[in-house]
């Protein structure tokens, strides 16, 4: 029997998986049977394997139709396959490219039964294969979109050294953009050169892109900018040449996603010395240490706010309190002017509670949005008209949006084409 490609989804097992698993049939016989679908096997390829070379007729179930196919190969072997970060990774890329060829079945499907040349389909079809896949899997989507870069484009070499947990899959996405032989050449070569060749190519990346950029930013800055924002589909790490700004929010990804540390810490150094800054990190203690321990020439952290909101139902865990906090680093430039005191004096509480947005109301674009009453509050309080305020993760916009209002300049980069859609969708201007 031939293989559907949602058996794919999970990777193969080691020699040593599938010698016990053929021990275990040879000794008890086939428990589990081989799941099918239109005469293609979808689970079960290691006991139809070990079946084979032991001489047993495999024992095949067709699966029922109901739902996805590729969730309910997803439940099976997450019931019984432990994976390693970087296979876990590897395996949420190959499911959400599994979705999304589900969904365009569906919607040829829906285009045939309608009889129209208008598109049927929805956002749960086609716009969000990436972020179902990293729920499923329990990974951010950051992770899944580099891993969804390396399955599509990475030699298979660099595939094994991602799901052998030799090297992360940020770093591989990287070298994927290189061609297969020199990724193999690479990988060959080690760790420390596969390293190595990812920070060249980001490099030359930035060497080559952000001039340009930078000149078109430069540019619009001659022209009557104030009060309008601008975001840019680029990844912040490759951000290296950026003239000093007047104040920083910066939301980056939890820990879940990595290590963002050092990006902050970058930027946090091109902040002018008269500037301010705002880092927001979750209330995971590994977390505030490491954010605790950056450092720049030019700010001090002043400050350890809090933003905490009650609006947001929980399941009530059993070990430990609920968070319904975070943490927000307030830093201050060694040349900083007083705070503006724009509000009652409540603007200026240490802890300020403010309701997470809600998407029953429509305005929450992103899972982890920060409330734009908030955001308004830090801007005001730390910038003045005509001032820039950079977001180096500016996800859907609501930073670029707030500094915009108060007439200030909101400058932003975002790696989710996708989150750039939604942010210019909600009033931010394209910056090639």
């Amino acid at each position: 029997m031939q293989f559907h490609s949602v058996a794919g989804i999970f990777p193969e097992m080691l020699p040593e998986e599938f010698a016990s698993l053929k021990a275990s049939i040879e000794t008890n016989g086939q428990r589990v049977p081989i799941y099918t679908h239109e005469g293609l096997i979808v689970d079960g390829r290691h006991r139809y394997r070990a079946c084979i070379e032991l001489g047993i007729e495999p024992r095949c179930e067709e699966w029922d139709g109901v739902g996805s196919l590729c969730e309910f190969v997803r439940i099976l072997n997450a019931e019984r396959r432990h994976l390693d970060t970087g296979a876990k990774q590897m395996a949420a890329a190959r499911f959400a490219i599994e979705l999304e060829k589900e969904a365009k079945v569906r919607q040829l499907k829906n285009l045939k039964n309608a009889g129209s040349s208008v598109q049927i389909c929805t956002d749960e079809d086609l716009g969000y294969s990436r972020t179902k896949a990293a729920e499923k899997f329990g990974i951010g989507e950051r992770s899944v979109a580099s891993a969804i870069k390396v399955t599509k484009h990475g030699d298979d070499s660099l595939k094994q050294s991602v799901e052998a947990g030799n090297i992360a899959v940020s770093v591989a996405a990287v070298v994927a953009d290189l061609p297969a032989e020199e990724q193999r050449e690479i990988v060959a070569r080690g760790e420390a050169e596969i390293l190595r060749a990812a920070k060249e190519i980001k490099l030359r990346k930035s060497e080559k892109n952000i001039a340009t950029r930078q000149e078109r930013i430069i540019e619009k800055t001659k022209q009557e900018i104030f009060g309008r924002a601008f975001i840019t589909h680029s990844d912040c790490q490759l951000i290296v040449d950026i003239p000093p700004f007047d104040l920083l929010i910066a939301d980056p990804p939890y820990f879940t996603d990595g290590d963002y540390t050092k990006i902050v810490e970058s930027f946090l150094c091109r902040v002018k010395p008269t500037g301010q800054s705002y880092v927001f990190c979750s209330a995971d203690p590994m977390e505030l240490q490491a954010y605790f321990q950056l450092s720049s020439h030019a700010l001090k952290l002043e400050q350890v706010l809090v933003w905490n909101y009650n609006n947001t139902g929980q399941r009530q865990p059993s070990s430990r309190y609920n968070s319904n906090f975070q943490v927000i680093l307030y830093y201050r430039g060694l040349e900083a002017p007083h705070i503006n005191k724009p509000g009652d004096g409540t603007h200026q509480y240490a802890c300020q509670t403010v309701n997470a947005p809600d998407g029953r109301i429509g305005d929450r674009f992103h899972p982890w949005q920060k409330p734009l009453e908030l955001i308004e509050r830090l801007i005001l309080n730390s910038s003045n008209e005509g001032q820039i305020v950079l977001d180096p993760f500016a996800c859907t916009g609501t930073t670029l949006l707030a500094a915009a209002k108060y007439n200030r300049v909101g400058i932003g980069y975002e790696i989710n084409r996708e989150f750039v859609d939604i942010a210019i969708r909600r009033g931010c201007e394209y910056v090639v």
